[in-house]
């Protein structure tokens, strides 16, 4: 549904929950901060009434604005996208957010990590990624954050019944 809608870059954070016959969905989605708050808002009502119209009940969209023209991001995006499907506990990034303060470039992103995974190996692979995206990028001083992504359990766990 969300990537019917016109803006939206990536959803992530999904979480739909069944009562009977009324559905409560959150999600957040990332756009691009160049948009504005009144379009952004905009877009968001949009995912909120197409999903409302599948799923009758309620939604709640959260957005995540990020900077897709930072002369840094599509390369640090690629980067993480191989760092990502190199390590064996992690699943996606999200909410790459670079910005150039006073000429220093600084970012944060959120690595979702499989279920199951320890707080500590967590802890781990974000300084592991923190360290590769410092060796390529010196000029960037980016935060590392891990998140669980308990959505990933049902197809994690079809992936490995097909296997």
């Amino acid at each position: 549904i969300a990537a019917g809608v016109p803006g939206i870059v990536n959803v992530h954070d999904v979480a739909v929950h069944k009562y009977g016959h009324f559905y409560f969905t959150t999600m957040h989605m990332e756009v691009s901060d160049k948009l504005g708050s009144h379009k952004i808002h905009e877009i968001a009502v949009q995912l909120e009434t197409r999903i409302l119209k599948q799923f009758p009940g309620e939604c709640v969209v959260h957005t995540d604005p990020v900077d897709l023209t930072h002369p840094m991001y599509a390369r640090v995006a690629h980067t993480l996208r191989g760092l990502v499907l190199a390590h064996p506990d992690t699943l996606e990034f999200r909410d790459l957010l670079l910005v150039d303060e006073n000429g220093v470039n600084r970012g944060e992103v959120e690595i979702a990590v499989k279920p199951g995974v320890p707080s500590k190996q967590q802890l781990a692979i974000a300084e592991q990624l923190k360290a590769a995206l410092a060796a390529e990028y010196p000029e960037l001083q980016i935060d590392v954050h891990t998140k669980i992504d308990f959505t990933a359990a049902p197809r994690l766990e079809a992936e490995q019944a097909h296997a």
